[in-house]
């Protein structure tokens, strides 16, 4: 665990701009979330209360002010919190499915929500909700589109390549 603190750490410093690596530093950028990243690796890692309060004693004046939105920050270290100190969550049934597409498109919602949520920032519940969509549309384009392609590819390609029984009549009057 103190191995990624650690890394969590040294990322931390070219956020601050504390350092500066000859990379671009913008709010997003690989190397300026890096010790997020990092942050939840030691707390995947925490195993005991000891470790989960180092993690939290990090994660509360970071996290806590990362975006200079002070709503924002607070929900995602709410989050960070939960997922750190409640490991397992009890969920209704019927919600399983939509929580599973959620964590499982997690990632692509964050890659794709940063080109359609400026686009309804006037609206922010439609802007959550359009960013959502347009992550899990991604995630589906990502994990199941190549899979699709190559089905209709093979579709076409094999109704190329049958054979259909030509009788000879119709050339055949042609002829005479």
């Amino acid at each position: 665990m103190l191995l990624p603190l650690g890394l969590a750490g040294l990322g931390m410093l070219s956020w601050q701009g504390l350092v500066h690596p000859p990379v671009p530093h913008m709010q997003g950028s690989a190397l300026v979330v890096s010790w997020l990243f990092c942050l939840g690796w030691a707390a995947a890692k925490a195993r005991d209360v000891r470790q989960r309060l180092l993690v939290t004693l990090v994660a509360v004046p970071t996290v806590g002010t990362f975006s200079g939105n002070p709503r924002r920050d607070l929900l995602t270290l709410a989050a960070v919190l939960l997922v750190l100190w409640v490991p397992t969550l009890r969920v209704p049934r019927a919600t399983v499915p939509a929580l599973h597409v959620l964590a499982a498109s997690s990632l692509y919602v964050y890659v794709a929500h940063w080109q359609v949520v400026p686009w309804m920032s006037a609206t922010p519940w439609l802007a959550f909700a359009a960013g959502l969509v347009a992550g899990i549309a991604y995630w589906l384009a990502w994990t199941r589109g190549p899979a699709l392609v190559r089905a209709q590819a093979a579709r076409l390609a094999a109704r190329r390549t049958q054979t259909h029984p030509v009788s000879p009549e119709p050339l055949l009057a042609k002829i005479r």
